[in-house]
């Protein structure tokens, strides 16, 4: 429980984890929702808890390490005076022993203006709500996903601030693209080659630390032709694999942090034909999967 005495906000969010970390989210409880839930220290037992959080409450950010961020100027993250915050802390063990985990979070912020952008955030996840689309033969072969995300109707850009692949052991690529009108790719925005401060191309995807793409400046779609996501997996285990929260099962989501601003009145046909992207809203509407 935050219990600020009026709105914020949050324009820097510092955090520093264990080296074992997989991910820390942070989730913020829809109103009311959050006495769904038992207060305190809880385990995470299976699928069934993380989607009844899914559910109930909206994931403001994911850290896959130590992470200093701000937030373009004119940006924040707001919150309100009944804003309830879900510490979500995953880790990686293989050791034959207990490890001590923990993470410290600084959050910045100021009073709230109304000028403030308010910063919007995005779980693009494969199949959707359908998590059981995600199958993973252990056929020794590249197997290949693509999300074509986009949104006929829509009549806002998404100006992209951040972009982080989420994948687990299996994951061996991970890309994102914007799409032509035409439904092709056009430009490579995200390259899960990248190393994890997205400065260089280190040759290969890194599933357990993988690039944090900040977009400076943020980076406009134009959301009626959208974004392509790829990931693709190998698998040379004894078992079909499905989504899941262990490292042993697989996910393929991409993490987005974005604001929207309205179409302009004029110059539309300009944009169309330039390097776009297109998203849409949460729950997703008007996805496919391959």
């Amino acid at each position: 429980y935050i219990q600020t005495s009026a709105q914020i906000d949050v324009t820097r969010m510092v955090t520093q984890e264990n080296v074992e970390t997989h991910h820390f989210a942070i989730y913020d409880f829809l109103p009311g929702h959050d006495t769904l839930f038992v207060k305190g220290l809880r385990k995470v037992a299976g699928i069934s808890d993380e989607a009844y959080l899914f559910y109930n409450a909206t994931v403001v950010a994911q850290w896959p390490r130590s992470m200093d961020v701000s937030y373009p100027a004119g940006t924040a993250l707001v919150w309100d005076t009944g804003t309830v915050l879900c510490l979500d802390y995953h880790l990686i063990n293989y050791e034959s022993y207990i490890i001590a985990a923990e993470a410290y979070m600084n959050v910045y912020f100021r009073p709230h203006q109304t000028s403030t952008i308010a910063i919007q955030t995005a779980p693009i996840r494969y199949g959707g709500d359908n998590v059981e689309a995600l199958v993973i033969p252990n056929n020794s072969q590249d197997t290949t996903f693509t999300i074509v995300q986009a949104n006929q109707d829509s009549t806002f850009y998404w100006n992209i601030i951040s972009m982080q692949a989420h994948t687990h052991k299996l994951g061996k690529d991970f890309y994102v693209w914007t799409r032509k009108s035409t439904g092709q790719k056009d430009s490579l925005v995200y390259d899960g080659r990248k190393d994890p401060t997205y400065s260089f191309d280190q040759g290969t995807y890194v599933w357990n630390d993988p690039p944090y793409h900040m977009f400076d400046p943020p980076l406009p779609v134009y959301m009626t032709n959208g974004l392509i996501h790829e990931a693709t997996y190998f698998n040379s285990g004894p078992d079909t694999v499905h989504f899941g929260l262990r490292t042993v099962d697989e996910m393929f989501v991409t993490f987005i942090l974005y604001y929207e601003s309205q179409f302009p009145a004029s110059g539309i046909n300009e944009i169309k034909s330039a390097n776009n992207i297109i998203t849409y809203p949460n729950p997703v509407n008007d996805v496919e999967y391959f």
